[in-house]
C-alpha cells in the first residue's frame, strides 16, 4: 500500500493557483494544454511523493499529446482513475482531464485535480450493481434487463483537495473532450465532493428557513457532516446517472435527441430523479440499502436530494428576477418546480405559516405515483417525436408554474413569498 508523504498546503495552493489561471485564461485550448504540461514538467523535480510524481509525469505527457491533437492519454487517465481499486481509493491522486464546458458555446478546458477517492462509494456499488438490485429496478420499469456493460460500469466519489479549472458535480465519459458521447453508462464517471460541500455551506441556510422541521430532523439524525453528506450525494449520483438515464429508453435514444433540449432536459432529469427516489424509498429496495447505509442515512438520502432541488436549483437567479429566476435558461431549476408542484399537489409537501414540511408518510406513495406518471409519458417514445413531445407538454402543463401574461415558467408564488423573506 502506498504511504503518502505530508503535503505543504501553501505550496500546493500556489501550484494550483498557477494552473487555474492557465486553465481558465484566454489562450487557445492547445496553448493551455501545452502551458499546463510545461508547468507540470517544472514541478516534477520538487515533488517528493513518488506516487504523485509518477501521476504528474503521466498527466504532463497526456497534456502534451493532447496539445498536438491526440487525446488518447487524457482518455486513459479518465479510465484509470475510474477503475482505481478500493484498496487505493484513499491514496492521493493527481488527475488531468480535458472537459467540455458547461456552456456548449464555450470551448473545452483543462481540469487538473489533486484528490482522494471515496472507498465507501466504490464498495457500495457491489450492491447497487448487483443483478438482484438492478433486476428489481428493471421489473419496476417494465424492462427485461440492463446491459452487462452498464452493470460493469463504476463511478468514483472524488474528494477534491485542490483543483484547476471549473469542477462540475460529476464528469462522465460523454463530458470528457474527444471521448464517445454514448459511453457514459459504460465507462462510468467521477462524482465530485463539491455538491455536498455546497449543500453544507450554502443550501442548509435555506433549508432551515424553508423546511425547519426537516432541518432539525436531519440534524438529529447525525448526517449533517462532510463525510456522510459526500457519501450520500455520491450514492444519489451513482443511481441517478448510471441507472436513471438508461431504461426504459436511453437518454441517447434518437427520438429524445430530436425533441429539443428545452423540452427534453427537465423531463429526462425528472425521470432519473424519480427512479432514484423510488430506489431510495421502495420497500422492495430497503434490504439492499441496509447493506450500504445506516438507518439514519437511508432515511435522509431521498430527503436531501429533494431539498437540494427545491432550496438550491429553484432559487437560482431569484435575486435578479424574483418572478422567473433562471427557469427559462436552467433545466435543473425547472425540474425543481415540477417536483415542488407534484409533491405539493399530492400532499407530500405541506405549508405551515411561512414555511413547509415533508409529509414522510406520503413520500413513498407519491414517488410510486410519480414514477407511474413518468413511465406513461416515456411509453410514448416508440410512437415518435411528435407523440413523445406532446406527452411531455401535457405533463408540464399539469405541474409547471407559469406566468399567464407571458407564458414563461415562474417560481411558484408560495415559494417566492418565502424566498423574499430569506433576502
Amino acid at each position: 500500500m502506498i504511504v503518502n508523504a505530508p503535503i505543504k498546503d501553501d505550496i500546493w495552493q500556489e501550484h494550483f493557483t498557477q494552473l487555474h489561471g492557465i486553465a481558465l485564461g484566454s489562450l487557445t485550448l492547445s496553448q493551455k494544454l501545452a502551458a499546463c504540461a510545461g508547468y507540470l514538467q517544472q514541478r516534477l523535480g520538487t515533488e517528493s511523493n513518488p506516487h504523485l510524481r509518477q501521476q504528474m509525469k503521466t498527466g504532463a505527457s497526456a497534456l502534451e499529446r493532447a496539445a498536438g491533437g491526440d487525446f488518447g492519454g487524457i482518455s486513459d487517465q479518465f479510465r484509470n482513475i475510474v477503475r482505481t481499486p478500493a484498496e487505493h481509493a484513499e491514496d492521493e491522486h493527481y488527475l488531468v482531464l480535458v472537459v467540455k464546458h458547461i456552456n456548449p458555446c464555450e470551448p473545452p478546458y483543462p481540469l487538473i485535480i489533486h484528490a482522494k477517492l471515496d472507498r465507501r462509494t466504490l464498495e457500495a456499488q457491489q450492491v447497487l450493481r448487483s443483478p438482484d438490485f438492478v433486476g428489481q429496478l428493471a421489473r419496476r420499469l417494465r424492462v427485461e434487463s440492463y446491459s452487462p456493460a452498464s452493470l460493469a460500469s463504476r463511478v468514483q466519489g472524488v474528494n477534491v483537495l485542490h483543483h484547476a479549472g471549473f469542477v462540475r458535480y460529476a464528469v462522465f465519459a460523454d463530458l470528457v473532450h474527444e471521448m464517445e458521447w454514448t459511453n457514459s453508462d459504460v465507462e462510468g464517471g467521477l462524482l465530485f465532493s463539491n455538491v455536498a460541500d455546497q449543500f453544507m455551506t450554502e443550501d442548509m441556510a435555506v433549508v432551515r428557513k424553508l423546511f425547519p422541521h426537516d432541518a432539525r430532523r436531519l440534524g438529529q439524525s447525525g448526517v449533517l457532516n462532510d463525510t456522510t453528506l459526500r457519501y450520500l450525494f455520491s450514492i444519489f449520483l451513482v443511481l441517478h446517472d448510471t441507472l436513471g438515464h438508461t431504461a426504459p429508453h436511453s437518454v441517447h435514444h434518437w427520438v429524445k435527441k430530436l425533441v429539443g433540449n428545452f423540452l427534453l432536459d427537465p423531463f429526462e432529469e425528472l425521470g432519473a430523479d424519480t427512479q432514484f427516489f423510488w430506489m431510495a424509498t421502495s420497500e422492495k429496495m430497503r434490504g439492499y440499502l441496509s447493506q450500504i447505509l445506516t438507518a439514519e442515512e437511508a432515511e435522509a438520502l431521498p430527503v436531501l436530494w429533494l431539498l437540494k432541488r427545491i432550496c438550491h436549483y429553484i432559487r437560482r437567479g431569484f435575486l435578479l428576477d424574483a418572478q422567473h429566476g433562471n427557469l427559462m435558461e436552467d433545466a435543473d431549476a425547472r425540474i425543481g418546480v415540477l417536483l415542488w408542484q407534484y409533491f405539493t399537489t399530492h400532499g407530500a409537501i405541506v405549508r405551515e405559516d411561512n414555511h413547509f414540511y415533508l409529509n414522510h408518510a406520503l413520500f413513498p406513495a407519491t414517488i410510486e405515483k410519480l414514477l407511474d406518471d413518468w413511465l406513461e409519458v416515456e411509453g410514448e417514445v416508440p410512437g415518435g417525436v411528435e407523440s413523445y413531445a406532446g406527452a411531455i407538454c401535457e405533463f408540464d402543463a399539469r405541474y409547471r408554474s407559469v406566468d399567464p401574461s407571458t407564458g414563461k415558467w415562474e417560481i411558484p408564488a408560495d415559494l417566492r413569498h418565502v424566498f423574499h423573506l430569506l433576502t
